[in-house]
């Protein structure tokens, strides 16, 4: 969980976790290369959560920092960037990403965290069965 101060108008969960169990609590993020994850489509009929392609990240983002390394946890005060880097939440659109990939991006900077997990490919997990 991120440590800033302010997310979007209130402290990030990171940032209040460290303040109740103090600088013992280090915060951990994740970026990964390209490959597939579930979410909630926008571009189908009633937004099923269904596997979606995750495209390289764009040459600014600072999930390229990490393009070419193998899997591994780094810690982000060898690896400054000012964002901005790929946020994958909830809802997800393909065509949208790759039209405007601004949509899905969280500018803040990489020292949100103390140490980032890099994942080179992911794959989606499987649904539930319904």
């Amino acid at each position: 969980m991120a440590v800033n101060p302010d997310f979007a108008g209130s402290p990030a969960a990171g940032w209040v976790l460290r303040e109740a169990l103090g600088q013992g609590y280090s915060a951990v993020g994740a970026l990964t290369g390209q490959g597939t994850f579930r979410a909630r489509t926008l571009e189908g009929a009633g937004r099923p959560v269904t596997a979606l392609s995750l495209g390289r990240p764009q040459p600014y983002q600072t999930d390229t920092l990490f393009l070419g390394q193998s899997a591994g946890l780094f810690h982000t005060q060898d690896h400054p960037h000012p964002g901005p880097r790929r946020f994958l939440g909830g809802f997800y659109g393909t065509q949208r990403a790759a039209a405007q990939p601004e949509l899905f991006e969280m500018n803040r900077p990489l020292s949100d965290f103390d140490q980032m997990r890099w994942f080179p490919q992911t794959t989606a997990a499987r649904g539930l069965p319904e």
